[in-house]
């Protein structure tokens, strides 16, 4: 899909947003660490190969997300970013039901 870069932490989001939007588990993947954990719910944290399997659970429910950054805090070379976001179909006030 598109380059695996992003050059400011504020995009990190943004960007993973539209590779899971284009179904992009390896986009998605190329956006993190080796090491990097996902946490598909409260309480439960996947890593390594299983990250891969995680999101493609949430791809297969075919629903759009749309994230939109919060807060960066940066400490010389490492970025914290926070963001929120929603994932579902627009409901009738034109937010996402999910």
């Amino acid at each position: 899909m598109t380059e695996s870069r992003v050059d400011e932490p504020g995009g990190l989001h943004p960007a993973w947003a539209e590779r899971f939007n284009a179904k992009d588990v390896a986009g998605m993947l190329a956006l993190a660490e080796p090491s990097s954990a996902f946490v598909p719910q409260p309480g439960t944290q996947v890593i390594g190969n299983d990250v891969a399997g995680a999101l493609q659970q949430f791809l297969d429910l075919g629903l759009p997300i749309d994230m939109s950054v919060r807060h960066v805090i940066r400490a010389g070379d490492i970025a914290c970013s926070s963001s929120t976001g929603a994932c579902g179909a627009l409901g009738p006030t034109g937010t996402r039901s999910i």
